[in-house]
């Protein structure tokens, strides 16, 4: 996702971005349990001018950095408008969740796309198409 358009979506919300909760959400892996969703806050976001993307990180268990929980705080941690031109990108570390002691291969992918609860006031960055989370566990 561009992060020109993330922006314009978050400008058409209906109220203030510090009103919408911000997650990062991943499909659930693990079969047979109840979830459904991984949902993780932002804890840290870098701006790469050179490279021209914005990537976000996840918190960590046991982390003690503190979490951008509002869109509005996400935001703050972007770069200048008059820097952001429409090659931006918007990325994220993932996996976004890490439980237990096992290797994990890091990498970042690009935010495929957001959902925005209107009624339970949450932004969802996606780390997959729309179409492989339960239409019913979206934020509505």
């Amino acid at each position: 996702m561009r992060l020109r358009s993330f922006l314009d979506q978050v400008a058409a919300l209906p109220e203030e971005p510090s009103a919408y909760m911000a997650y990062l959400a991943a499909p659930d892996t693990v079969e047979g349990d109840s979830i459904e969703i991984q949902l993780v806050p932002v804890v840290r976001v870098e701006w790469d001018d050179g490279a021209k993307f914005v990537r976000l990180y996840p918190e960590l268990p046991d982390s003690d950095d503190g979490t951008m929980p509002t869109v509005d705080d996400l935001m703050a941690n972007f770069p200048p408008d008059s820097e952001i031109t429409p090659e931006v990108r918007l990325q994220v570390q993932i996996p976004i969740v890490r439980s237990g002691a096992g290797y994990y291969h890091l990498g970042f992918i690009e935010i495929p796309e957001i959902v925005i609860g209107l009624e339970s006031k949450e932004l969802w960055l996606l780390t997959k198409p729309r179409k492989e989370y339960p239409a019913e566990e979206l934020p509505a």
